[in-house]
Parts: structure tokens; sequence; C-alpha cells
């Protein structure tokens, strides 16, 4: 039988309770999403067997109507969904397919932790995985949602930046060195094409940029910054997972500077070389610092 679920925001009824358990193949499961403060119902959340239902992976539909969309609903009830699954079932894993097109769809995925399934190569359709040994990633902070770049956020990037930099890395670099480590806001131009080269996420609090990160297709992770008045909120954490997760159970690397070195260590990664990087004739200590691979892996 199937369970009723509840999240901080949401309270999801079974639609037919009286289902048999869940097995390997041939299974078909629905929930109704109500949203607990105020009764009303947004939406379902459908997890059924693949077609042919012999592989022990559960196809993952969200529908949530238009007023409710954008605020990460479909998220935190689908997160929820899955965890029962996992925790209830022997279900392997859990896919999405959807169009290119599909943005909604898209943060969806990325915001529970699926990664490109290698199965989407050569089809029309995007296919995101997530295998059930895979963790599922934790909701963003209150208010907090993570998109993809959109150019028109560059601006607003670019000006955290410097003051990040200028009012947090002071703890640890000198004056000078954050004057040659950020002299001004960056060139938009070569931001912007930078940003669009890797995949880029940006933390909005309300229409307020107040986070970004960006991880290269070699898993490098470039940048990470939160807004200086947001800092401790758990932003740099949200974006930092969802960077990391299409890579997991395989390396990532980074250049952490004195301030963020404590945060990668608590990540689990670990420092590889000190080195002194010159900019503006200003020497600026950092930590090539690496996450090595596990033995598990998305897809």
């Amino acid at each position: 039988m199937k369970a009723v679920l509840d999240t901080p925001r949401l309270h999801l009824i079974p639609l037919h309770p009286e289902n048999s358990p869940v097995k390997e193949q041939g299974f078909s499961l629905c929930w109704q999403i109500f949203r607990q403060e105020s009764g009303l119902l947004m939406g379902r959340i459908r997890l059924a067997s693949r077609p042919g239902g012999e592989d022990g992976i559960a196809a993952l539909d969200v529908a949530l109507d238009p007023p409710f969309r954008e605020n990460g609903y479909a998220s935190e009830g689908a997160r929820r969904c899955l965890r029962w699954l996992f925790d209830t079932t022997e279900i392997q894993g859990a896919e999405l397919l959807l169009s290119p097109e599909n943005l909604p769809g898209i943060h969806l995925a990325q915001g529970i932790g699926m990664g490109p399934s290698p199965s989407s190569a050569g089809e029309t359709q995007l296919r995101f995985f997530l295998s059930r040994s895979a963790p599922l990633l934790p909701s963003p902070p209150p208010g907090v949602l993570i998109r993809d770049y959109q150019p028109q956020f560059c601006p607003a990037m670019a000006r955290l930046f410097h003051k990040t930099v200028h009012q947090i890395n002071v703890r640890d670099y000198s004056p000078p060195q954050l004057d040659a480590w950020s002299p001004a806001p960056p060139d938009l131009t070569l931001w912007n094409s930078s940003f669009l080269a890797h995949r880029t996420l940006v933390a909005l609090l309300g229409e307020q940029v107040v986070g970004f990160g960006d991880m290269t297709p070699e898993g490098y992770l470039d940048r990470l910054y939160t807004d200086a008045a947001h800092q401790g909120m758990g932003i740099a954490t949200a974006l930092c997972d969802r960077l990391e997760a299409p890579f997991w159970g395989r390396r990532i690397t980074v250049h952490a500077s004195i301030t963020a070195r404590p945060f990668f260590e608590k990540r689990g990664y670990r420092v590889l070389a000190e080195q002194q990087v010159l900019r503006q004739g200003q020497l600026l200590t950092n930590f090539v610092m690496e996450r090595p691979g596990t033995a598990c892996g998305v897809g």
C-alpha cells in the first residue's frame, strides 16, 4: 500500500491507496500534491515502471499547476516520494525523460541530484537518472531557488564577486592582494562566455542573485561565491551539491582560497598542493584540492 507522505510544505496523498506493494516490474504509483498551509491541490507525482518493466527502474513524472511553479514544490515532493521508494523497495533507480525546452523539468532533475544518463546520447529528449546508491540532494535554504545561468544574471554575478572578495576574503588577504584579485567587477563579455561554456548555477532569493558557481565538463569547480550579506545560510552548499551531483563517483578538482579551504575540507576534499598565483604584481596563496572518486556512480 502506498504511504501518505509529508514534507515541510506539502501533504502527498496516494491517488489509489489500495494499490498492491511495489515490485520490480509492472508498478504504477501516484500521489496528489496538497499544500499543507492552504490545503490546495497543486498537482501530482507519478512513479511507474518503464515500458517492459523488467529492469527495476522507476520513471518519474511530476505535473504541477502553473500558479505553484518556480517555488521548489516539485523537487520537494519528488524528493520525498523517491526517498520512500528507495527506502521501502528494491527499485534500483529513477529516470526522468524531458525535452530540451522543458526548463522546469530540468530544474527539477538537477534539484534532486539527477545526472544526465549515458543512454541519452543521440536522443532528441534529455534523459536524467538517479541511482539508489547516489545521494538525494536536500532542499536549498528557505526562499532560495537554484537556476541555470542566463546572460541577464551576469552583471549581478560580477558585482557579487567583487563585493564578496573585498568583504569576505579580507580576513585572509591584504588589501593590495584583494585589489589584485578583483580590481573592478569582471569583464562581462568574458565572464558570460565562460559561464555559457561551463555548467553554471545561480542562487536567487526573490529577484536577487545571492550566489553562483560553475563547473567545467571535466569536473573542475571554477567559481563558487555567495553574497557577503548572505553568508552562512547554506547557499554555497546547495550550489556545490548540485554542481557535484553529475560527477558522483568521479574526481572533482578546485583551486580554493585560504578562506574557502575549510568549506571544501568539510565536503571531503583534500589538499594536493599549496601554490602562489601572481596577479597584478601580488602573490596570492591558494590550494589545489580534489574530491576523489568513489565506488558509486550515477547512471
